[in-house]
């Protein structure tokens, strides 16, 4: 793994959660972006498909939906995070940051749908 993307760990005897450590950004910002942003999202984001197009279940979808949204939401904090963090070529961390963005704007207006999914 490059340098400037080293994986920060904290030095103190307490050691944070899993989720305090995706938001903080200290698994480096390839890892946070690749592995939990595009691989873990992408593969949550199949049964909400299936779900929906595939045996038409906007419900069941809605419900996916939402656990897909508490996941997602705090690998977008940790890209944004990870990306302030990172020490390699700025356009890196632009990009990183610019797509958090997007993806936080997507999420958020499909939460508008939910409620009419769910009636």
């Amino acid at each position: 793994m490059p340098q400037s993307d080293e994986i920060t760990r904290p030095t103190s005897s307490v050691r944070k959660s899993f989720v305090a450590e995706v938001i903080g950004g200290d698994f480096g910002l390839a890892n946070t972006y690749w592995w939990l942003g595009v691989f873990g999202g992408g593969l949550l984001a199949i049964p909400i498909a299936i779900f929906n197009e595939a045996l038409g279940m906007p419900r069941a979808a809605a419900v996916l939906f939402l656990i897909y949204v508490a996941y997602i939401v705090p690998v977008l904090i940790g890209i944004w995070n990870a990306a302030g963090k990172y020490k390699g070529q700025k356009v890196w961390a632009i990009t990183a940051r610019v797509i958090a963005v997007f993806g936080a704007l997507k999420v958020a207006s499909l939460l508008l749908t939910v409620p009419g999914a769910l009636a």
